[in-house]
């Protein structure tokens, strides 16, 4: 039985498309079988519905989400992009997030939806990893980068990620 209040999770991600790719189609499988991608036109009140992560990044550009199938209000997990900043030799991060409370959904929705971030959860462990750190040596906790971000930033000097602190690779991942 699940207990009162909500349930939420968010994780820094520094990811380029190539990741994005990996890790919409380590996801794919759960869901084609439970939900859908869709991006949002605030401005229209509209969402539009994406066959494939790479797809709705390619229509909206910074965001997507990942909603139940037929889950109309119900909750929904959140992709921002990564951005590139600082004449492209920084990249801010993005991440994947979601927050709901399972108390104000029916059994199915609570099954379904606990699978979809579970499994959202597990595909990013599987295409990222935590080798971030902060200038100081500190882990980067919360943070997770895919093998084309870290290789971007590996491939030019003065490039290096950032959000307020300066953050760096690990040296064991270089």
């Amino acid at each position: 039985m699940f207990q009162v209040g909500a349930r939420s999770r968010r994780v820094g991600t520094f990811m380029l498309a190539e990741d994005e790719a990996a890790f919409g189609e380590r996801l794919a499988p759960v869901v084609a079988e439970l939900g859908g991608w869709e991006t949002h036109d605030r401005r229209a009140r509209a969402s539009t519905p994406h066959p494939s992560l790479p797809d709705a990044m390619r229509h909206h550009g910074s965001q997507a989400f990942l909603r139940l199938r037929g889950g109309d209000g119900g909750p929904l997990i959140q992709y921002q992009r990564s951005t590139t900043a600082g004449g492209a030799t920084a990249m801010r991060p993005g991440r994947l997030a979601w927050t709901w409370f399972p108390d104000e959904h029916a059994d199915p929705v609570r099954r379904d939806f606990t699978t979809l971030a579970d499994a959202a959860w597990t595909a990013l462990q599987a295409v990222t990893s935590p080798d971030v750190a902060t200038t100081d040596g500190r882990a980067g906790r919360g943070y997770r980068i895919g093998p084309a971000a870290r290789a971007w930033i590996l491939a030019g000097p003065d490039r290096r990620l950032h959000d307020g602190v300066p953050l760096v690779l690990t040296e064991t991942n270089r």
